[in-house]
């Protein structure tokens, strides 16, 4: 699990990433969840965008599922 903080329309964002370890072709499953900066409560209808343009929002748990490219960053927003 890999853990990244994010600044968000001045919100930090604790969000811990999970990479799958399954692949296919070059495609990887990323699933997330975002809490507020405090990590008292996840934050619901958060944008996930990537890079190839593929997106999704978090849900009342403020958890993420997107299959991405390998190579595609993430970009939040809130």
């Amino acid at each position: 699990m890999h853990r990244f903080v994010y600044k968000i329309l001045g919100v930090s964002l604790c969000i811990w990433l999970l990479f799958a370890g399954e692949q296919v072709g070059a495609q990887v499953t990323v699933r997330g969840t975002i809490y507020n900066m405090y990590r008292t409560r996840p934050l619901t209808a958060v944008s996930v965008i990537s890079t190839s343009g593929k997106g999704t929002t978090t849900d009342s748990n403020g958890n993420y599922m997107i299959i991405v490219q390998e190579q595609d960053s993430l970009s939040f927003s809130y």
